[in-house]
């Protein structure tokens, strides 16, 4: 197997162009990238001065910042009822497939 050899002017090269098609490409994603960014540093500062004022269990810290991102992340579910229903198969199931098969 050959190897690859990627010097750092090549690989810096590549990183800016993957950021950029990245930008181009899709601007929610890098919306939710700076969110995350901002929210981390934000949460980095909160606890940083929140050390200075008061002692706060680290277990209790842990519960909170568990909930809260399981808050955040929560996927919606969709909802499949409008698209549910009934359906009727006409033909024997066996005779369908060995039909569909031999279609090909």
């Amino acid at each position: 197997m050959a190897e690859i050899v990627i010097d750092d002017s090549q690989l810096k090269k590549m990183l800016k162009q993957t950021i950029i098609e990245i930008i181009r490409e899709d601007k929610t994603y890098l919306a939710y990238l700076m969110t995350i960014i901002v929210e981390y540093f934000g949460l980095t500062t909160a606890i940083n001065e929140g050390k200075e004022i008061a002692k706060v269990e680290p277990e209790l810290m842990v519960r909170i910042l568990d909930a809260a991102m399981k808050k955040q992340c929560k996927h919606e579910k969709y909802d499949f009822s409008d698209l549910s229903g009934k359906l009727t198969l006409q033909g024997e199931p066996l005779g369908i497939q060995e039909e569909m098969r031999n279609a090909w």
